[in-house]
């Protein structure tokens, strides 16, 4: 979609949920919710509070310091400069003259804080000359929705994530069976060079823990914590990236290997439970949609967490199913989460997500399956596809 279709797309939800406009507010740091909705760069190099505002019936404004006349020039819209505090609060009273239900990127008592960007003094301003300002939540859950250029970007990073993971195991096989070391650092540069190489533009290194390692969701090898890799040993890989194109979703994926030769195992059965966990959520999406209803972040969380849960695992289970992908790996959308930051909004058509959950035993191992899924058609595809059956026997 072009800037001009999603600003009409905007008007359109805008219009559906009786506001009056939809007010984006940045500076040194950028409102996360512009990019994410009209799939363009933060602004660059901005050290100075700049506004866009976009009213459900009427042009949108761009109000930028005189010093910064670029800013915000990629969107349409009258464009109005400001030299002094005076003139901005001039300014931003003349817009809240559009009148009333304002949507603002905040969460009210804080509830989904990725969404509660909105300056406090802002705020107390907006509320001083009469405006009501609501969160924009609601439309950015419908929002992230990909396009269908969009799903096919996905889709291609998925696959070049999926190889490069696959390249990776394979590169510790030869290595290990010629005797020669792999540590955490190595096997992360290694993937990230075949990250690179398939075409994806990476945010941050992938994770690569070893061992005891796993256990830390967020885990990340430096000085004094570089594992070598072990015979008996458990493999966490979790990769994520984006085509270099301007406003391209990412895809986002962890696999488990393993070093031990003999097949059973107990690893292999709390795999299992993983697993079983991370098919109930793809289920619970395609049956829901199948049957024509809704399907709510929190819910889908909430099958996952309960197949966690029955197996006694509950307390080993530290983080939420899954996140929004957008031109962030963790995107504005829809959340799979009932326990950190309770997201109600139902899933969009175009909606892209994870399914992540994982059961880490502290100072032991720890294992996650994560997978991408988009709705399509009305039907829960699963994009990162071959996804995980049982963990992958690195020397097998």
């Amino acid at each position: 979609m072009t800037i001009e279709e999603r600003l009409a797309r905007v008007r359109e939800l805008l219009t559906q949920r009786g506001l009056d406009g939809w007010l984006f507010v940045g500076g040194p740091s950028p409102d996360p919710a512009l990019g994410a909705v009209f799939r363009v760069a933060p602004p660059a190099h901005a050290t100075r509070l700049h506004a866009y505002f976009v009213p459900a019936d009427g042009e949108p404004v761009r109000l930028h310091h005189a010093i910064e006349p670029e800013v915000l020039a990629v969107l349409p819209g009258a464009d109005w400069r400001y030299p002094t505090r005076a003139h901005w609060e001039q300014a931003l009273t003349a817009l809240f003259e559009h009148g009333g239900r304002v949507a603002v990127q905040y969460s009210p008592r804080g509830a989904l804080p990725r969404m509660d960007a909105f300056p406090a003094g802002l705020m107390e301003l907006a509320r001083e000359h009469g405006l009501a300002p609501v969160s924009s939540a609601p439309l950015l859950g419908e929002l992230a929705a990909l396009s269908p250029t969009e799903l096919a970007q996905h889709e291609r990073a998925a696959g070049a994530l999926t190889a490069a993971v696959q390249e990776a195991f394979a590169w510790m096989r030869e290595r290990l069976t010629a005797g020669a070391e792999v540590t955490e650092r190595s096997a992360r540069d290694f993937l990230s060079e075949r990250m690179r190489a398939g075409g994806l533009a990476p945010d941050a290194p992938p994770l690569v823990a070893f061992g005891e390692h796993t256990a830390d969701p967020h885990y990340a090898p430096g000085p004094g914590a570089d594992a070598a890799l072990l015979h008996d040993e458990l493999v966490l890989l979790d990769a994520w990236g984006r085509l270099a194109a301007d406003g391209a979703p990412y895809a986002d994926i962890t696999w488990m290997g393993v070093t031990h030769e003999e097949s059973p195992h107990e690893w292999g059965a709390m795999f299992e439970i993983v697993l079983r966990a991370r098919d109930a959520g793809v289920e619970a999406v395609a049956g829901a949609l199948k049957a024509g209803k809704t399907v709510t972040g929190a819910h889908v969380d909430e099958v996952v967490r309960g197949v966690i849960e029955a197996a006694g695992y509950r307390d080993y289970f530290l983080h939420r199913t899954g996140h929004c992908l957008g031109t962030e790996v963790h995107g504005l959308g829809v959340n799979l989460d009932s326990v950190e930051a309770p997201d109600d909004r139902p899933l969009p058509e175009g909606g892209a997500f994870t399914i992540e959950p994982g059961v880490y035993m502290p100072g032991r191992w720890g294992m996650r399956s994560e997978i991408d899924v988009v709705i399509a058609g009305g039907a829960a595809r699963v994009t990162t596809t071959p996804f995980q059956r049982g963990l992958h026997p690195i020397l097998g």
